[in-house]
């Protein structure tokens, strides 16, 4: 992914790191859905380009309030599904080690006869 600082217009790697043109990053919800909004995600590169060259050119971008409810709904299932990866491998985790445990206990109760 390639995205654009929504403050300067220099193309950066990805849309939450930090601009080397004018050392900004993206830090609360409406900064990153900004920010992502401003990544090739949801822009073609042409629309990436005239973005950069308005902001160089010293404008601003306007962000519609629909268009960001748009990116904030994808980063909160981006997170959600984050937070059910670890639910899940947390779970296996605890399956296995009380699997051990059985085989440690019942491997003790075999040897005690």
């Amino acid at each position: 992914m390639k995205a654009i600082c929504y403050k300067c217009g220099d193309y950066k790697p990805s849309a939450w790191k930090r601009c080397t043109g004018c050392d900004y990053r993206p830090v609360g919800d409406d900064e990153k859905a900004k920010s992502l909004f401003c990544s090739s995600h949801f822009k073609s590169d042409k629309e990436l380009e005239l973005y950069s060259k308005h902001l160089k050119a010293g404008k601003s971008l306007e962000f519609k309030p629909k268009d960001l409810e748009v990116v904030t709904v994808v980063l909160n299932s981006k997170q959600n599904h984050k937070r059910q990866e670890k639910i899940y491998f947390l779970k296996l985790i605890g399956a296995f080690l009380l699997t051990i445990a059985f085989m440690v206990i019942f491997y003790f109760i075999q040897s005690s006869k």
